[in-house]
């Protein structure tokens, strides 16, 4: 199968042929229009083809393949350690897709879904009041008149029926989270990989044989991802079973194998991660494993403050903030791109992040800011301090090796 690649972030040169191929496929034109990947027409480079922050692959029908691959070989699969991937972007395309049963992506999300199982069903299933309808003798719940009186004027005298209300957990969330288990079971059944996740699988597939699986089974693309939406959207979820059905909603809509007989007339979603923002996620979630019990961490669009006073247009949000109490200690944006090209001087920042971080930083009344970029070799260094007494620093980490380097490279004073 022909395959066309690219690195995020690069552009590649493509022939002529290949230009035009692209430019005339629906499912390619989706992907540019969704900031996936851009066609690039310059004198430099008269055919070529440009990858954003996203990547990932999908098919694009006549056997032709398309990859974004990652800049640094390997931060996929590192920065997944250490990240839920907020940012899983599904676009449907006219040819199906199925990861391979020994890619990295699917070990992961198979994974995390035991972990957020096990948080879960610590404190039972979800369970809904689901109303049966019985004729009887005895009277089993709230008597139906009309429909007693129709049993009656056929005839059937000794009979009541009755509107019977049971608890149970035959509901949209589990069925969805039974399929999940079923697609893991299917991807690792024949493979020499993933024989955790496969026994993992299967220790929790007992724990719905009482749901209707094969409900949620029978639907087509479509009706799967409608069905996630709606379950997502009940008020009455615990964080853990929503977290539980984000990682299932991946494996079952973007990640699993497809019967072939689907493909006929379906077509599952390609798959696409935003590494952008799974760095920044990933920085977030060491971080606060790094500090816990000692600081808080989270992100700056908790924040209720704004840039200018008096004016609630700007508000400030940088990537993280870390608190002792109520004051913020640090400020942290992070940067998934290439620093030797960011700025006229091989390797700092561009000015736009210094003034981004500077204005995060007075706005939040925080005497410390950080920028925080993946590199091969770990450092840190002071930028200098601004005349508001904010010091900028240079945090240099490697994606591998997170804790490691955050830990060593951010020290934290006591907190008071």
């Amino acid at each position: 199968m022909p395959i066309i690649t690219c690195v995020e972030q690069r552009t590649e040169r493509i022939d002529e042929d290949t230009y035009h191929l692209l430019s005339s496929s629906v499912a390619f034109r989706e992907l540019v229009q969704r900031g996936v990947v851009s066609l690039v027409t310059t004198r430099d480079v008269p055919y070529g083809i440009r990858g954003g922050h996203f990547v990932g692959q999908s098919l694009l029908g006549a056997g032709l393949q398309f990859q974004v691959k990652e800049k640094v070989p390997g931060a996929l699969q590192d920065l997944l350690e250490w990240s839920i991937p907020a940012d899983l972007r599904e676009v449907r395309v006219a040819a199906p897709l199925s990861v391979a049963r020994t890619d990295i992506l699917m070990e992961r999300f198979a994974s995390k879904l035991a972990t957020a199982l096990t948080d879960y069903l610590r404190r039972g299933r979800y369970k809904e009041y689901a109303t049966h309808e019985i004729v009887g003798s005895a009277v089993r719940g709230r008597v139906d008149l009309r429909r007693t009186i129709a049993l009656r004027s056929r005839g059937r005298f000794g009979r009541v029926a009755t509107d019977h209300q049971e608890l149970t957990a035959d509901v949209t969330a589990n069925r969805l989270l039974g399929l999940a288990l079923h697609v893991v079971e299917a991807s690792f059944r024949w493979s020499d990989r993933g024989r955790h996740q496969l026994d993992q699988a299967r220790y929790y597939a007992p724990l719905f044989e009482d749901v209707a699986v094969m409900n949620a089974a029978d639907l087509d693309w479509d009706g799967r991802a409608a069905a996630f939406q709606e379950a997502l959207e009940e008020p009455r979820l615990s964080d853990d079973l929503k977290r539980a059905l984000l990682f299932a909603r991946a494996i079952v809509l973007s990640l699993g194998p497809w019967p072939v007989a689907e493909w006929e007339y379906e077509a599952p979603s390609s798959w696409f991660i935003n590494l952008y923002t799974l760095f920044e996620e990933a920085v977030r979630q060491v971080l606060t494993e790094t500090v816990q019990g000692r600081y808080a961490v989270m992100p700056g669009r908790q924040f209720g403050r704004f840039v200018l006073q008096g004016e609630e247009l700007y508000k400030a949000n940088p990537d993280l903030v870390v608190l002792d109490g109520d004051a913020p200690v640090l400020v942290g944006d992070c940067k998934y791109k290439d620093l030797a090209g960011d700025s006229e001087e091989a390797g700092l920042p561009a000015q736009a992040d210094i003034y981004q971080l500077l204005i995060h930083c007075q706005a939040l009344g925080c005497r410390r800011g950080v920028l925080i970029y993946p590199n091969a070799t770990p450092s840190i260094t002071s930028l200098g301090s601004s005349s508001h007494g904010v010091k900028v620093e240079l945090c240099l980490v490697r994606p591998s090796l997170l804790p490691q380097d955050l830990s060593e490279l951010l020290p934290l004073p006591v907190p008071g």
